[in-house]
């Protein structure tokens, strides 16, 4: 299923409700900061460099269900009443319906292979809220594709390294951008004593303060350069090792693609070739049971 622009669930322990999850992410799910994703101009590399990773499996969907408050008057005149049960499904992320999902279950993608359950999901929850269940077991029904599970281990491995990777790279510019900024502080800073020093002394020259405001001001515009520069080059430096990190995924990720390939071409035919030889060997063998050695040559 495909959650465009999903947020999360969690259940509240104080709240008496049936909890039962319907849609959920893999534990190597993360997060990205909704300012970042707005600000974002499709650069999805970009993006990649602020995610940040999560330990646990995130809830996008979920079943709940608990009783409905009896009404006191009700309650006095019938007090064998059951209370009615209150069903719902909750989504984290409305976008799921998006005309354009319905467009791909009409006419589906054939350059990317793009196929959601998206409508289905949704007919399931109408109807199993609406207590209608004749049609839930014929829409779980799809065509299985055998896939390679040693490419999908080994790329799935490949990116755990990776995204350890690119979690470094980021940790170490965050750092290193905390340390500029706080030089650039501590600069500006010590500037701001002195001033502050020669405004308590009652007998300061004006002249003199007004040059050391002056002074401030340049010292923090070439602080603030100095750091921009800074934040730039570790951004770019940045940016270089996440790359590097892309480019040895993909080659790891070809390099096994060709190392199947190629088992793919040489192994099946060894099985056949060695019956081959057995079944010939063997009729020969049967062939020269019972003649002469004198016939034989």
């Amino acid at each position: 299923m495909l959650f465009p622009f999903p947020g999360a669930l969690a259940k509240d322990d104080k709240v008496d409700v049936t909890w039962t999850p319907l849609v959920q992410t893999g534990e190597r799910s993360g997060t990205i900061e909704v300012e970042q994703v707005m600000g974002n101009r499709g650069d999805m590399r970009q993006l990649r460099v602020f995610e940040k990773p999560g330990r646990e499996a995130m809830v996008l969907a979920v079943a709940v269900e608990r009783k409905a408050a009896a009404d006191a008057a009700a309650a006095d005149a019938k007090p064998a009443a059951e209370p009615a049960t209150i069903r719902a499904v909750v989504v984290a992320d409305i976008d799921l319906l998006d005309g354009r999902i319905f467009g791909l279950r009409n006419r589906p993608d054939e350059v990317f292979g793009l196929d959601f359950d998206n409508v289905t999901f949704a007919l399931n929850v109408l109807d199993q809220l609406a207590g209608d269940d004749r049609f839930l077991d014929i829409r779980k029904r799809k065509p299985k594709h055998r896939t390679l599970e040693r490419i999908e281990d080994t790329v799935a491995e490949a990116r755990e390294q990776a995204d350890a990777e690119r979690q470094k790279f980021i940790a170490e510019f965050d750092e290193a951008e905390r340390e500029a900024n706080a030089a650039m502080q501590k600069e500006v800073g010590e500037f701001e004593k002195k001033i502050k020093e020669m405004e308590s002394a009652g007998d300061a020259d004006p002249q003199a303060a007004m040059q050391a405001v002056q002074q401030l001001a340049s010292r923090q515009r070439l602080a603030q350069r100095r750091l921009d520069t800074k934040v730039e080059q570790l951004k770019r430096k940045r940016d270089a090792e996440v790359e590097a990190v892309e480019r040895q995924l993909g080659a790891r990720v070809r390099q096994e693609q060709d190392r199947q390939k190629w088992l793919a071409v040489l192994l099946p035919p060894i099985p056949p070739l060695v019956v081959a030889f057995f079944v010939y060997f063997r009729r020969r063998a049967l062939e020269r049971e019972g003649v002469s050695k004198a016939r034989l040559r």
